[in-house]
This record gives structure tokens, sequence and C-alpha cells, in this order.
């Protein structure tokens, strides 16, 4: 015998599952990669209208390793609200419930326990089937799992028409590899049988006509699913609004429900008005009154019971003998409502015991919505029955001491039906099938703004309520109908599929429409060159096919090769400067600024010939540069400053070191040289000085270079003052050091310009004593009075002789010296008393 104790809700399995992925090597040991596996079951005690139940949602981790950041999801059936649960939860848009499970540890098991209440005041609802469905995160997806096409099926009545909208989409990461399978039933009878084959991400839409009757849409999943075998979706009671046609009910539990993962849980009931308490249900019921179940399809039962005596249940046994056609290894225990133990026991025949200890179950006048529970299990059929096997199955309640209650008896035959569809039932995939079709498309490119004619099939007759999309762009539709569309390429689209998309569903080109894009010029470098030069366009460009030409100013340029990011050309012959414009198939496209051409400078003419430095001169020709700086002009060695420009002419002035000859000009489109020399008036240059110090009236020489130019008298000042220039040549002048001067620069100038010493010239200063001198002394009668080394004035010169006689007196008009001749006297000592601007200056001289 097996036991087992679990939590209220719990759920449990008799088998071991595979949680783990394993793998070996020829050199290595076993290695094993830990995983969670989540598992979900939910069930309520009942869905009756306007009375309470209990849902229980149970989750549990029986994998090996924890399962972060887990989430469980509840959806109710919009016939059912929630009043509250024992964990705290969000709501999202949708509807749907969120519980933050966090970390669920390997072996934990969860129970979310919630109120719930039919709503009240509808009775149209009473017999409908409504769906809870539950689900955690995150999936148990191998980690090694290689990607598969997996697909999902939804369906959703339109009240408006009556009809139900199927969809199937490949949620999957690759394109189905064959085609599988699809089947619609309309109250549990086969009306279609169809292949599909989708796309990752594609989805065929279906609008079937239900007039009341319960539609289930089933599809096979694509290969590498595992267990995952089918999709389906089942709408029951659907019609038009107002609409007098009956609805059926009944139906929604006859098929297995669909073949979800175990993180997926769905319970189906019945809205009921009253009910037996005590009972036993099985999903699926089966098809037919002979209840026919597929072979190897679970079976789900639920066994409920209520306490509806007088006083409070302490213990509740469930004892369930199950059929001999069960197979006891695929047993699955899910939901409960209550904490229990249970056993397996018996030969042969196996016998499932519940205990409920301690269960304090109220009865059903003290407290109605608490004297509810319930147990879930699932179980499948042994294989190789016999056809239509029946399996039957019923339970015994024990509450305390009393009689057992023994409920219904659940029976499935187990048979697959085969799957014909009869003539009355016949519904064809084209009526049913609105997913659009694009089977072509012409012209296969054009540019934004071309009209493009798209054929297929399920387009709205009505063409403003189709969509286009190139791309994922919008287009405008022209004209069209349910088999063509006319649209225009929308500004902004970009090659890729084409898309048309209806009010029931869209649909995808298999090939790509190509759309010329117009180019994009962003700059372009060098700025500027000359013809026969290479440019680089950056920008955006199309492939080569699609470029027709490149100018520069109206001239093509040759391109010498062309790339999605930049073109690069050949500066065309006879070009002048301009903005490139890139013509292609998508467009124009113009440069933002002009590419400078330059071509060869001329010189035809000088507005003279000759001139000294610093003077200005106007060059006449063409192709000069009209920004000054980029036009160099030289004389010789020596660079011009160009302080004027125009393509025709440059105002320059000639610059320190000119030199005369041709002057040439040189611009970025090359250089060009005068016809004519000119002739520079040179300025002279000082190289030394010598001695480069003395009083006033010192004899100064002066060498260096363009002295005397053109035979012209240079100007020599010290520090200012004017130099007396005693002797002139082309390379030296000798000079007096002028009265008034102070130490200082010599600055020499002439009619080419002016020079100056490299350091001052130290003028000496003498006391008027030193300035002046006789010679000779002693004298024969005639002498000299020199007073050139003077820097100040004299004014009279008076002799006395020894006894202090005057024999000579003369007033002094001129500079530097004097001659006196006093050889009629006779020999003796006179006294020579000068008188000067800084006073008296006395000398002797000695007569002989």
């Amino acid at each position: 015998m097996i036991s087992q104790t679990c939590t209220s809700g719990g759920a449990a399995s008799i088998n071991f599952g595979d949680y783990g992925n394993y793998s070996t090597g020829n050199n290595a040991g076993v290695q094993v990669t830990l995983s969670p596996y989540l598992t979900a079951s939910v069930s309520s005690t009942r869905r009756r209208r306007c009375f309470e139940s209990t849902t229980k949602l149970t989750y549990s981790n029986t994998g090996f390793a924890p399962a972060e950041n887990a989430k469980v999801y509840l959806q109710l059936p919009e016939q059912v609200e929630l009043l509250s649960a024992d964990k705290p939860f969000t709501r999202l848009p949708n509807g749907t419930y969120v519980f933050e499970a966090g970390t669920v540890a390997p072996g934990q098991t969860s129970v979310i326990t919630i109120q719930d209440k039919v709503v009240c005041g509808d009775e149209s609802i009473r017999g409908l089937t409504v769906c809870t469905k539950a689900w955690i995160t995150p999936g148990n997806q191998p980690p090694t799992a290689p990607p598969t096409a997996v697909s999902t099926v939804t369906g959703k009545c339109d009240a408006s028409t009556g009809y139900v909208r199927f969809v199937i989409r490949n949620t999957g990461q690759t394109d189905m590899a064959t085609g599988e399978q699809f089947r619609i039933y309309q109250d549990g009878k086969l009306t279609t049988i169809e292949n599909y084959t989708l796309a990752a991400g594609d989805s065929i839409v279906f609008r079937v006509p239900a007039m009341g009757r319960t539609v289930r849409l089933e599809a096979d999943q694509p290969d590498g699913n595992g267990d995952n075998t089918l999709a389906s979706a089942t709408v029951e009671a659907c019609r038009a609004g107002g609409s007098p046609v009956a609805l059926s009910t009944g139906f929604v539990n006859i098929m297995p429900a669909d073949d979800e993962e175990a993180e997926v849980a769905e319970e189906c009931l019945p809205i009921i008005d009253s009910f037996d308490p005590n009972d036993k249900a099985v999903f699926p019921t089966g098809v037919t009154a002979e209840n026919f179940t597929p072979t190897n399809t679970a079976l789900q039962y639920k066994i409920r019971f209520q306490n509806t005596g007088t006083d409070v249940a302490y213990r509740v046994v469930v004892v369930d003998t199950l059929s001999e056609h069960l197979d006891i290894s695929t047993l699955q225990l899910g939901s409960a409502s209550h904490s229990y133990t249970y056993a397996v026991s018996g030969k042969g025949q196996p016998v499932l015991t519940w205990t409920f200890n301690n269960i304090m179950l109220p009865d059903s006048t003290a407290n109605e919505p608490g004297s509810h529970g319930y147990i879930q299990f699932s179980i499948k059929p042994k294989e190789g029955l016999p056809e239509k096997t029946a399996v039957e199955n019923f339970a015994d309640i024990f509450f305390d001491y009393n009689s057992p209650v023994r409920t219904n008896v659940t029976v499935n035959r187990i048979y697959d039906v085969p799957r014909e569809v009869l003539a009355e039932n016949r519904i064809s995939g084209e009526e049913i099938i609105m997913t659009p079709t694009v089977q072509a498309f012409s012209p296969a490119a054009g540019k934004p703004g071309a009209e493009v004619m798209i054929t297929g099939t399920k387009f709205s007759e009505d063409a403003r309520r189709n969509k286009v999309y190139i791309n994922g762009v919008q287009a405008e539709i022209v004209e069209g109908n349910a088999t063509s569309l006319k649209v225009r390429v929308p500004a902004g689209a970009r090659t890729g599929t084409l898309s048309v998309v209806t009010e029931h569903a869209g649909a995808s080109s298999k090939t790509t429409f190509v759309v010329y894009q117009p180019p994009v010029v962003s700059g372009f470098s060098p700025a500027e060159g000359v013809v026969g030069a290479e440019v680089i366009l950056q920008g955006s460009y199309p492939a080569e096919g699609e470029l027709e030409s490149v100018k520069l100013g109206g001239l093509a340029c040759e391109v010498i090769s062309a790339a999605p990011e930049a073109l690069v050309l050949r500066v065309p012959e006879g070009a002048s400067s301009g903005n490139f414009q890139v013509l292609t198939r998508g467009g124009i496209a113009e440069s933002a600024a002009p590419y400078i051409v330059w071509h060869q400078p001329e010189i035809s003419g000088l507005s003279k010939r000759t001139d000294k430095v610093g003077s200005e001169l106007i060059i006449y020709g063409n192709n000069f540069s009209t920004v000054a700086s980029r036009n160099t002009v030289k004389m010789g060695q020596a660079q011009a400053g160009v302080l004027q420009a125009s393509a025709t002419s440059l105002k320059v002035r000639v610059p320190q070191g000119a030199a005369s000859g041709y002057i040439t000009v040189e611009t970025p489109g090359g250089a060009a040289v005068s016809a004519m020399a000119f002739e520079v008036i040179p300025a002279p240059v000082l190289a030394s000085v010598s001695p480069g110090q003395g009083s006033v009236g010192t004899v100064v020489e002066l060498k260096g270079q363009h002295f005397s130019v053109l035979g012209q008298q240079d100007t020599v000042l010290f520090n200012g003052a004017k130099a007396v220039v005693l002797r002139a040549g082309e390379a030296s002048l000798t000079v007096r050091v002028p009265r008034g001067a102070q130490t200082g620069k010599i600055q020499v100038s002439g009619i080419g310009g002016s020079t100056h010493s490299a350091t001052d010239f130290v003028v000496e200063e003498l006391t008027p004593q030193q300035a002046i001198s006789v010679y000779p002394n002693p004298a024969a009668g005639r002498f000299t009075l020199d007073f050139v080394k003077a820097d100040f004035d004299v004014w009279q010169v008076d002799i006395f002789n020894n006894v202090g006689t005057r024999v000579f007196s003369q007033p002094v008009d001129q500079e530097g010296s004097l001659e006196v001749d006093l050889s009629a006297l006779s020999a003796s000592l006179y006294h020579i008393q000068v008188s000067t601007s800084r006073g008296k200056v006395l000398k002797r001289l000695q007569v002989l």
C-alpha cells in the first residue's frame, strides 16, 4: 500500500517526473543540469448562479532547482466575480489576476484560496459551461531544447454577427517544417478537416457561423512539442445579439481540453441552480450518447461532497475503487479543498482512499459555502483495450461514522471516433477562412509615390476597410475590391514584405517589394579641387543599379565607385563651382554646400612696374580666389600680403625682403608667373655701426646695403636727431653724431624705406671743458677753436693777453669750429674765454 499526506489543495503524483537534463561523455561521468519543473492545477467547488464558491489554485515545483520570480495567473469566467483571496494580487486590464509567488523551492507546494461568486439576475447563463484557467511562469521549457514551432488556438464570439472568430497562431521561434491538421466541430459534430502551415509569428483567422451552437477548433501541434500534441479552443452559446436562436449547451466537456503544459491548468464547469451535493464528474465526458472518449486520453475525475447534515463533520473519508481498465501508473493527484492523507491499496483493482481528519466541515444550514469539499485526480486508461471498452467509476463518501454516500457512476467508452465529415455537417474551408492571401504585386519595385497593384484573395470589398503596409509603413489605398488593391508607396517605406490587413486578419507577401529610396547627400570631401580630382560624396545611396547620374554644376561626373554610404567621383572637364546633384530611381538629392572647382590662375598685367617696399600694387588676371587668404603672392622669396581679392584682380603690399623680378601667384588651382618683371625699390639695410658709442660730433661709419638708391641722399637719425652725412656710398655712410642726439637706435631712411641699427648707439655726455678744444697748442699764431662735440650753443670768443688786455673778440654764428689768426701778436701766453649756453669756458694758448 502506498500512502501520502497532502496539504489543502495539494497536488501529488505517483510517478517520478523527469526534472533534470542528463548527458554523458566518452571521458566523463553522467552530468546533470538541475532545473525547476512547475505544475499548476485549479478547481472550484461549484458554479451555482448567485452562490459563492471556493476556488483553489495549487502550484508546485517538482524539479530539483528553485524557480525564481515566479508568478501565478488566474482567469475567471466573465460570469464569475472574485470576492477575496488569501494572498495579495493585482488585476491586469484584460481581467487577469496576478499573484507574486517569488521563489518556489524544489518540493514546495503552495495553495491560493479564492472566494468567488456567479453573478445574479441573468437566467440566460443557466446551463452554460464556464472555464477557469490558471498558469504559472516561468515555463518549463528545457534549457537545451531546440527552437520549435508552437501552435496556439484562441476563440471568441462576435455577438454582433453570431460568428466565432478563431485564430491559429505559430507562437514558436521557427517556421512549421510540414503541414499539420486542424478540425472544426459544431455541437460535437465534425464539420471541417483541413491542413495548415504557418511561419513563425503568422496566423490563420476563421469566421465560423455558430447560431447558438458550441463550436470547437482543434489543431495538431507541430513536431517537437513533446506531450503537448493538441491545441484547441471552444466557444459556447454564440449567437447574434437579440437573435431568437436557441442555445445548445453541454458540449464543452465532451472532448479533451487543450493539451497544454504542466504549468497550465483549466477547469470547465456548468452553471447550475441546484445539484446533487455528493457527485462524481469526469472530463472529457465523451461524444455521442455512448460517451466515446479517445484512446490515451487522461480522464480527469472530480469528486464533490457536502455536509448536508445538522452538525459539523469531523472526519470525511472518500473511497474510490478504480475500474480495472485504468492504469494506476498514470495516476496524478490534483487540487483538493482540504488537507488530507491518501492511500492506494487493493490488488488488480486499485482502491484510492482520501482521509480528511479534523476537517471540521460545517453543515450546510450553518455555513452553506463552507460545507463543500472536493478532490481532483486524473488517470489514463490502459493501452490496448478493446474498442468501446466502458470505463465506469464511482466513489463512496463517509461522513464521520455514518453510512457511505455513493456518487453517480461515470462512464467513458474508449474509442477513437473516425474523423469523417458528413455531408449535412460540412463547412468548406474557403467559407470560413478569413485570412487574406497576397498572390502577386506589380511592379516589383518603385519609389515613394509610385502606384502598386496587389492581387490576392479575401480582401475586403470596401477598399477603405483594408490596410496595406510596406515593411510596416502604411500605404494609401487608391482603389480596390476583394481580389485587387491599388496602393501608393508611402514616404519613409523601406524594402520589405507587403502586408494586407482586413477587418478579419492579415497576410504578407512571400517576396519583398523593393522600395527605391531617395538618395541623401550628407557631405563631401575634400571641399574643393581641380578638374580631374576625386571627390568622396558621403550620404545614403541605393544599390548601383538604381543610381542614374551624378552631376556637378550641370555636368555629369564619372562615378569611380559606389557604396551604400559613399560615392567616389571625378570632377569633370569644364566644371565650375556648384552643388552636387545625385539622381537615382528613388529621387533626386543635392548637396547643401557648393563644391569649389579651382582653375589655373593667370596674370595679365601689373598696375605699375616699380615701387618700394610697403607700397600697394594691383595684379590683374583670371581665376584668382575671391578669398584673399587663399591666394599666395611672392616677390622673390618674400610673400606679399593680399589686401583685396576678386577673381580678376589682387591688391597686394610689397613686402620687406621683396626682390625685383617676376611675381608669382599661387591658388589651390595652381600657380601663375607674371610676364613682366616688377622693380622693387629696396630699403636700406644697416649691417654695422662703428664705433658703437661716442659723443656729439663723433664721426660714425655705417655699413650695409642699398644706401643712396637712385642717387638719393639717405637720412640718418640718431634716436630722432638728424645727423650730417659726411660721405655716402652704396654700401657705407659716414656721419657725425648730431647735437641733441641721445642714446638709442640709428635709423637710415631712403626712398625704398628705412632700417634701424640692431643695437642702441650710446651717446657719451661731455662737459663744456671737454667738448671745446684748441689746436694746435702751442701755435705759431694760427689755431682752431674746435667745438664740434659741443652739445650746446657757442656765442662769443674773447682772447686776453697775460695782463688782461682783450686782444681778440668775435661772436660765433656757426657750428663746428672757429679759425683764429694771432700771428700779429707777440709770443706770449694768452687766455681764451668762450661764452656758451652752459657758461664760460676758459682755455690757455701759448703763441710762439
